[in-house]
C-alpha cells in the first residue's frame, strides 16, 4: 500500500474514531452520572483523540482539525460536569475527577486529579495548557505529576563542591533554560566563577556543573570560553 492510499485510510480512522468516541461519551453522560471511575475512562479517551489527532494534524483540514478538537473539549466539560452530579442526590454528596480535598492544614484545600486520567492528559498537553482545564495553577499540575512519577524531577536548586582545601562551595542553579537562552557573555561569567573558585577544574567538570544548573553547552563553545577567560591551558583542555 502506498502513502497515497495510506493517509486517506488514516483520515477514515480518525473520523471513524471521532463518531464512535462522541457515542461514547453521549451514552457516558445518559448513564454514568456521578460515576467517577467510568465517566473518568471517557475522559482519558478524550485526551488520546486529541493526541491522536496532534499526531496526524498534517493529514486533516485545519478547519476540520479545529471543530473536532473543539468538540472534544466541549466533551471533555461535559463529562466534568457530569461527575460533579450525583444521580441520587440524597444520598451520596458531589464528585469531580478534579476536585478539592481538606487535608486539615491551614491554607486552601489541595487539588485532587485521579492519576490515569493526569497521565493521558500529559500525553497530549503540558501543565500550562491542562491548567484551564483541570480549574488549577500549571504548579499543580506539575507536582500531581512528579508525585505520580509521571515526570523527571528538576535539576537541583544548587550544588555543592568540595574544594581540596576543605572548603564547601554553593553553586545556585540558573533561572536560564536552555543553551540557546546562553549569551557567551553569560557563559564567560560562569566558566570565570567556576575556574576562579576551582582553578583546577577541567572540561568534564565544567561541563558537569554546567548541566547542573540546567545548561547543555557544546564543547566548542566550552573550549572558546574557557580561552577568552583563562588563556591556553598548560596542558591539553578536555581532560
Amino acid at each position: 500500500m502506498d502513502h497515497d492510499a495510506v493517509a486517506p485510510l488514516q483520515v477514515q480512522n480518525i473520523r471513524a474514531a471521532y463518531a464512535e468516541l462522541g457515542r461514547r461519551v453521549h451514552v457516558a453522560l445518559r448513564t454514568q452520572i456521578g460515576d467517577v471511575a467510568r465517566l473518568d475512562v471517557q475522559r482519558i479517551e478524550c485526551f488520546q483523540m486529541l493526541g491522536y489527532i496532534e499526531q496526524h494534524s498534517a493529514l486533516v483540514n485545519p478547519a476540520k482539525k479545529n471543530v473536532i478538537e473543539n468538540s472534544v473539549h466541549e466533551m471533555l466539560q461535559h463529562l466534568e460536569d457530569a461527575a460533579s452530579m450525583s444521580s441520587d442526590p440524597a444520598d451520596a454528596p458531589p464528585l469531580t475527577t478534579s476536585y478539592l480535598v481538606h487535608t486539615g492544614r491551614p491554607g486552601r484545600p489541595s487539588v485532587y486529579i485521579s492519576r490515569d486520567v493526569l497521565a493521558a492528559a500529559l500525553q497530549y498537553r503540558g501543565p500550562t495548557h491542562l491548567a484551564h482545564i483541570f480549574h488549577c495553577s500549571s504548579r499543580t499540575i506539575r507536582r500531581m505529576a512528579l508525585e505520580y512519577g509521571l515526570v523527571e524531577p528538576g535539576p537541583p536548586v544548587y550544588v555543592d563542591y568540595l574544594h581540596e582545601d576543605g572548603h564547601v562551595y554553593r553553586f545556585y542553579t540558573s533561572s536560564t533554560g536552555s543553551v540557546s537562552d546562553l549569551s557567551d557573555d553569560d557563559l564567560d561569567s560562569l566558566v570565570a566563577d567556576m575556574v576562579q573558585r576551582f582553578p583546577n577544574f577541567g572540561r568534564r567538570m565544567i561541563d558537569g556543573h554546567l548541566k547542573h544548573l540546567g545548561h547543555r553547552v557544546p564543547r566548542s563553545r566550552v573550549q572558546a570560553s574557557y580561552l577568552r577567560v583563562h588563556g591556553p591551558p598548560a596542558a591539553s583542555f578536555g581532560r
